[in-house]
């Protein structure tokens, strides 16, 4: 074999060790969970809710504009990405809750409450920016 083959096959060999080093690389960041456990503020209390009224009724959305990102969990200054996944942790959690919970039960009403309330601070965020 020629130096030319040598070179060949060592570029080759460089090049394959690249891939697969990405490739794994790629397979282990898929398989992280998303945000470390923990790192999430705790969830905001649900608000109280008498039978019958809707979350919109109870939150002015000047109560929801001084406090989204506190529903949402995020900071005031958060990215547009940021806000999308924690609204997505956030509901995530609500049906959780109302998944594990029986039918009718004050746990379930209440996930349901702050289900509402999670998707009126994003509907407000989302208008503001765009």
């Amino acid at each position: 074999m020629s130096a030319a083959d040598w070179a060949v096959l060592l570029g080759c060999a460089l090049l394959g060790f690249a891939l697969v080093s990405w490739l794994l690389a790629l397979i282990r960041q898929q398989r992280a969970p998303p945000l470390p456990i923990g790192s999430l503020p705790p969830p905001a209390p649900p608000l109280p809710a008498t039978p019958g009224d809707s979350v919109t009724e109870q939150v002015s959305r000047a109560d929801i504009s001084r406090s989204w990102h506190m529903i949402l969990g995020v900071a005031e200054r958060a990215s547009a990405e940021e806000i999308e996944s924690a609204f997505q942790a956030r509901l995530a959690e609500c049906e959780r809750v109302a998944f594990d919970s029986i039918p009718g039960t004050d746990e379930r009403r209440a996930a349901e409450t702050r289900r509402e309330r999670i998707r009126a601070a994003y509907d407000f965020i989302r208008r503001q920016a765009g």
